[in-house]
């Protein structure tokens, strides 16, 4: 954890008690609490992943300019999931993947609460059905570095990119998405089956290059956040290495960018 005299002065500048971003940050916590219960009663193992496990290692909470919750899963869990999680959501609660939402294109589910709508950056959720806070729920599988960065270019170049424009057909973006979901990365998936490369990835298409390995992950453990234990990986060093390297170090500020 960075020295709190540190922390306290990024807290003050960016989410103080009250601010926008810190009322942002409350509600979806709010619903990873709700999704943490749902997973545990229902034998579903997920962990805290990417800025949010980090957030946890390092501020024991969100980093203070972060604005989403990420989760991690392995794709069996992950397709138990998202059967069973809408019947158990609260009232205003909303699943989002492209079996709810026709319009959204991702490979990742988000979990929504509707009484909350948010605007995204760069008009990604232009045709979107639910808009309300979320947090992001990746599906975690073996994979290798080459078909990730094939996958990211087919379905960003093909589908993400012109989903953001209401003048793209939605018959256009239903094909392209249906034929890399249902053909492609099957396809991939076979290819993998056959190797004995252990590494994985995030789902096809995501985006996201830097591997995990079932060693750093499992058994899963416990970590605090915001006052609140869920899980993590066994080992979040290696974890956190692996994805960000030396990520006790602070970043550039004038980097620092927001998705809403």
């Amino acid at each position: 954890m960075i020295d709190e005299k540190l922390q306290n002065d990024l807290r003050a500048k960016y989410n103080p008690e009250g601010s926008q971003l810190r009322q942002h940050q409350l509600r979806t916590l709010e619903i990873l609490k709700i999704v943490d219960i749902i997973c545990r009663e229902h034998d579903i193992n997920y962990w805290l992943s990417s800025g949010t496990l980090l957030g946890a290692v390092r501020h024991k909470g969100f980093i203070p300019w972060d604005d989403d919750v990420d989760i991690e899963m392995l794709r069996d869990d992950f397709k138990k999931f998202n059967e069973i999680i809408p019947q158990y959501l609260p009232e205003n609660f909303k699943l989002q993947n492209h079996k709810t939402d026709k319009c959204y294109y991702w490979p990742f589910s988000k979990v929504r609460d509707e009484r909350y709508p948010i605007k995204e950056v760069c008009n990604t959720d232009i045709r979107y059905k639910y808009h309300g806070v979320y947090i992001d729920v990746f599906c975690i599988e073996k994979g290798s570095l080459f078909f990730s960065k094939i996958s990211k270019w087919l379905h960003y170049r093909l589908c993400l990119g012109r989903s953001c424009y209401k003048s793209t057909p939605k018959l256009y973006l239903s094909l392209v998405y249906n034929t890399l979901t249902h053909l492609v990365y099957p396809f991939f998936r076979l290819c993998m089956f056959f190797r004995p490369d252990s590494k994985l990835f995030q789902t096809y298409g995501s985006g996201f290059h830097r591997y995990r390995t079932m060693e750093d992950i499992f058994p899963l453990t416990k970590i605090e956040f915001e006052g609140y234990k869920f899980n993590a990986p066994k080992d979040s060093h290696a974890y956190l290495q692996k994805i960000f390297g030396d990520y006790m170090k602070m970043p550039n500020e004038n980097n620092i960018v927001s998705h809403i």
